[in-house]
């Protein structure tokens, strides 16, 4: 089971100054007793572990919101709406090869209503280049939320729905709703419980609100805790919510480590979030591969099981939300953004292999100790216990993340992510010394690499946005 650990005030700063948690002289947690025992643990003798050199049993899910449209759109040089017209069969394939050769591997629906001919046209071209599709069917929604149908005429007429398309190796699931307020819970939980019995092995999604939601008119609940407890009574084994980092400001969300924690506070369910793809609002635009892997590396620092870029295909441009063009073009055109989120999902994929063998257990937020304010506003919401069994010494001159991890033989696992702004120039340098350590494999921005070890102590160099999975290893020598 994963620890928890409780909300606090934002007089954790003082408290993390009190226990040695990273923003002393040092820069880090000087933890020469561990655990809370008299003496070291003791760790056996470990071998390098297999799975090192094996593929992935299960990917790691890299998913999308606004899939490939029905019509192409036609823009002028301004890039406002002309007008729109069919894809070719041939510019419709293309774009889903897009999408499985920059790392995504399930595809959404497009915005709006889709006709039945465009979710079968969908799946097949998902079947086609090897990626998985979740589709929106409003017919079939509109049936499982009725709750003026029985349960078994519910089922009844949705058997009867996707039978025109279930038997598609790429069908994933169905998308329901997106960012339900509290009181649609239960009519959820009904719709949970018909679409099981349609269809046991899909997914019924959904996807929450973030916890910066106002409680009053979004979530129309006490509180963020309230609203994730009513979720989990449907029973889903996973948790998805969206949360945008990147501010105009130039600062990150103080909220964006908070809701991680939120979600594994809620429930044993594996969590998957959205990332930031595009600009809108006071969100900035995503411009340099630190600001897509900065995301990535605190969703995988958090134990997230499956990350989805906002947005893939654009919406249109402006509006209320003031979209700026996404990954592809609302013309189908790749933007700048293309080569950058294809970068940090190949990065993703790079460690799947060796992600998917560890049961995230806590995050450790450390003060870096060139922080001249001594403290991360990010930091603040809730305490975590920067102490660790196999680490005797951590230190970071730079804010950063470091998520826990074990694999089912009992071997730790570290994801080391530099949080300090997207845009620094600076290198967070990073030591840690573990106990009982001879032999360090690690994955930085998914390459793989063997760290130096002096007495158990190695050094990390992290430029902005990097993220490091780190296995230390006490392999004894014949």
């Amino acid at each position: 089971m994963r620890k928890r650990f409780g909300i606090i005030t934002l007089a954790l700063s003082f408290m993390l100054c009190f226990c040695g948690c990273g923003n002393g002289e040092n820069g880090g947690a000087d933890n020469d007793n561990q655990g809370g025992t008299n003496e070291p643990p003791v760790v056996l003798a470990e071998t390098v572990p297999d799975y090192l050199n094996a593929e992935a049993t299960n990917p790691f899910t890299v998913g999308m919101w606004v899939g490939i449209p029905e019509n192409k759109t036609l823009l002028d040089e301004n890039d406002l709406i002309v007008g729109t017209q069919k894809w070719t069969e041939e510019e419709f394939l293309q774009q889903y090869q897009w999408i499985k050769e920059a790392g995504f591997n399930l595809a959404t629906a497009s915005l709006g209503t889709s006709t039945v001919e465009h979710i079968v046209h969908q799946l097949e071209t998902a079947e086609k280049v090897g990626i998985k599709q979740l589709v929106w069917d409003e017919r079939l929604n509109g049936v499982l939320l009725n709750t003026k149908l029985t349960d078994d005429d519910a089922v009844r007429q949705a058997r009867r729905i996707v039978m025109e398309y279930s038997d598609y190796d790429s069908f994933y699931g169905n998308m329901i709703t997106d960012e339900p307020t509290f009181d649609e819970f239960p009519a959820l939980k009904i719709a949970a419980k018909r679409y099981k019995q349609v269809l046991p092995d899909k997914m019924f999604y959904l996807n929450l609100y973030p916890v910066e939601a106002n409680s009053e008119t979004q979530l129309k609940c006490k509180d963020y805790e309230t609203y994730l407890a009513e979720y989990t009574s449907i029973g889903l084994d996973y948790l998805c919510y969206d949360t945008y980092p990147l501010l105009n400001s130039g600062k990150m969300l103080d909220t964006f480590l908070y809701n991680f924690q939120m979600a594994q506070n809620a429930s044993d369910a594996d969590v998957w979030t959205f990332l930031q793809a595009m600009g809108y609002g006071n969100r900035k635009e995503p411009s340099t591969e630190a600001d897509f892997r900065i995301q990535a590396n605190a969703a995988l620092a958090y134990g997230t099981k499956a990350v989805q870029w906002f947005c893939y295909f654009s919406p249109e441009y402006g509006g209320g939300e003031n979209f700026t063009p996404a990954i592809i073009a609302l013309d189908g055109k790749k933007t700048a953004k293309y080569d950058l989120v294809k970068k940090v999902n190949e990065e993703i994929h790079a460690l799947e292999h060796v992600y998917e063998q560890f049961v995230w257990q806590k995050a450790m937020n450390i003060v870096g100790s060139e922080n001249s304010r001594g403290e991360n506003a990010a930091f603040n919401y809730y305490e975590t216990d920067n102490t660790h069994a196999r680490i005797k010494k951590l230190a970071a001159t730079k804010d950063t993340v470091v998520g826990c991890f074990k694999d089912g033989d009992g071997r730790d696992g570290f994801m080391v992510a530099n949080y300090d702004l997207p845009q620094s120039a600076d290198t967070d340098k990073v030591e840690i010394t573990f106990a009982d350590c001879t032999k360090v494999v690690c994955y930085i921005n998914g390459e793989r690499t063997e760290l130096g070890v002096v007495n158990g102590k190695i050094a990390l160099n992290l430029k902005a946005g990097d993220g490091a999975f780190v296995i230390p290893l006490n392999i004894v020598e014949d």
